[in-house]
């Protein structure tokens, strides 16, 4: 589990990188819980896992905590990017809770994926 608080500067936005150690890959699907000491529709999240841009709507505004969804297609990922965009006069310190399950990336390459492919596949033939 990761903890931040990170400052934001009012007008300005703030990214932050998450990265899961080299070898690993996690996949919990709801990983990231945000907080922040203001809430305000003018300070918006935006939200990447591995490169792909995950919110339902960009930015999320940060009007309350919430928890982020990866969405129920994401199977694993080793990296998260969150830039806070501060549209307020007002800096704010916005907080993350990461929570991941590591998984050794080579037993996931060997054996998790063959398995999801092979139900891909099965499903595949089943709505043929």
């Amino acid at each position: 589990t990761w903890r931040v608080a990170l400052s934001c500067p009012a007008g300005f936005t703030t990214p932050l990188a998450f990265n899961v150690p080299s070898g690993w890959v996690t996949y919990r699907r709801k990983p990231l819980e945000v907080s922040s000491d203001l809430y305000d529709p003018d300070i918006g999240l935006i939200v990447y896992s591995d490169g792909t841009l995950i919110n339902p709507v960009a930015p999320m505004p940060i009007t309350g905590a919430f928890t982020v969804d990866m969405g129920e297609y994401v199977a694993q990922w080793t990296q998260l990017i969150v830039e806070v965009i501060n549209g307020t006069a007002t800096d704010a310190v916005v907080s993350f809770q990461v929570c991941t399950y590591l998984f050794d990336a080579s037993y996931w390459d060997e054996f998790i994926m063959p398995m999801i492919d092979k139900v891909a596949t099965k499903v595949e033939e089943i709505i043929k």
